[in-house]
């Protein structure tokens, strides 16, 4: 009532709220959903981006393609190592990294969980999209994620495309 507005108004106008960007946004084709958080990367986000995982996932198989993040300075190894570890808390089955610090992740990663979740490098975006595309089933949820250089809304693009082909 502060701001003078009618709270029924203001919760109609609410439910109408829809994300902008490519920052957490549920896309479903088929029975494929993808979570496309590509527009940036931090490891704060890249944190919010694997709890949404988590919550929205259900009983599907997790698959995460991921790019590195950027301007971390001295710490990027260390960062990237955590969101590794980080990663295989949230019970990520596979994961796609592309990226100067795919082998922190996946060092991070195998250290909390050896062996339970599938790791695969690539050199660069354009490998990974070609394995992916391959890989993805149609009940798996996928988190796309990655610092905005890396230009992953084109995995997303490459996903949805080779989906609704046909």
């Amino acid at each position: 009532k502060r701001l003078e507005l009618d709270p029924r108004q203001s919760a109609l106008g609410l439910m109408d709220f829809q994300v902008t960007g490519d920052r957490q946004r549920l896309i479903r084709v088929g029975g494929l959903m993808i979570i496309n958080d590509s527009y940036n990367a931090s490891p704060e986000s890249v944190q919010a981006a694997i709890n949404l995982l988590g919550e929205v996932g259900g009983p599907r198989r997790r698959v995460v393609a991921m790019a590195s993040m950027n301007e971390l300075g001295e710490y990027a190894w260390a960062l990237h190592q955590e969101i590794g570890e980080r990663l295989a808390l949230g019970d990520v089955d596979e994961l796609y990294l592309c990226g100067p610090f795919a082998e922190a992740v996946e060092q991070g990663a195998r250290q909390v969980k050896p062996g339970a979740m599938h790791i695969h490098r690539f050199k660069d975006r354009d490998s990974l999209i070609i394995a992916l595309l391959t890989a993805l089933n149609e009940q798996d949820i996928l988190l796309v994620k990655g610092s905005r250089s890396y230009q992953m809304e084109k995995v997303v693009e490459a996903v949805v495309s080779d989906r609704t082909e046909g």
